[in-house]
């Protein structure tokens, strides 16, 4: 995991793609399922109330959360920059929990967030600035690259060659291309079946290490693409 401490800060452009990235992941998990099979899925793992609220609440800005059946709650949270238009474009999750004011109270008192009672069942809650930092700090160590429907039978390879001065850049951004979902096929060279030139370039440039990273899209000899295919199930 990178120490993120020595990483650059972000910019606001890195920030809107590190949400767009994220909120497009809520909507295909709130797409996958049916209500009922949320709750299960949620009584099954145990729900983590505040990386919950606070990735909500980082994407949207303020959640609302209510009973939908005895001790499961949903939280909504709408897009902001779309209300325009309406509502805007919900984005759920289910949350089984026997304790949820306390763990509301929690969050607040670390101030991660405010909070506000709404009715018997309802709550809805605010990320501060404290809590957006925590919550960006959370959705960089999880982000992984998004698989689509379809592959168009090209692949996007990054290659970089990073003097051994700068150690741990190197072993770093490795590091890192195999957690975000990037196979490897050789030392320095990772692929994946699908673009993901701006998420490569978000780490590249947090790492600093844009003039030794190189991206293309192309095909691969059949030895490689045999491997890679199977690696990622094509």
């Amino acid at each position: 995991m990178p120490r993120y401490k020595q990483l650059k800060k972000l910019t606001s452009a890195q920030e809107k793609l590190l949400l767009a990235h994220y909120r497009a992941e809520w909507l295909e998990a709130e797409y996958a399922l049916e209500k009922h099979e949320k709750i299960e899925k949620a009584k099954e793992v145990g729900a983590q109330i505040g990386k919950t609220i606070l990735g909500l609440a980082l994407a949207a800005g303020v959640v609302t959360i209510a009973l939908v059946t005895p001790g499961a709650f949903m939280a909504i949270g709408i897009f902001r920059e779309r209300r325009k238009s309406g509502r805007g474009t919900p984005i759920r999750h289910y949350i089984v929990s026997s304790r949820l004011p306390q763990d509301l109270r929690m969050g607040s008192s670390r101030q991660y967030w405010q909070y506000q009672k709404k009715g018997a069942d309802t709550y809805e809650i605010t990320i501060t600035k404290k809590g957006r930092e925590k919550a960006l700090a959370q959705m960089m160590r999880e982000f992984k690259l998004r698989k689509k429907d379809r592959w168009d039978g090209q692949w996007r390879i990054v290659m970089f060659d990073i003097p051994r001065k700068n150690n741990w850049v190197r072993n770093e951004l490795r590091k890192k291309l195999k957690e975000i979902g990037m196979h490897q096929l050789q030392q320095s060279v990772f692929v994946y079946p699908y673009p993901c030139e701006a998420e490569i370039d978000l780490w590249v440039d947090l790492l600093s290490a844009n003039d030794a990273v190189i991206q293309i899209t192309t095909t691969l000899p059949k030895k490689q693409e045999k491997e890679a295919k199977e690696y990622f199930g094509l």
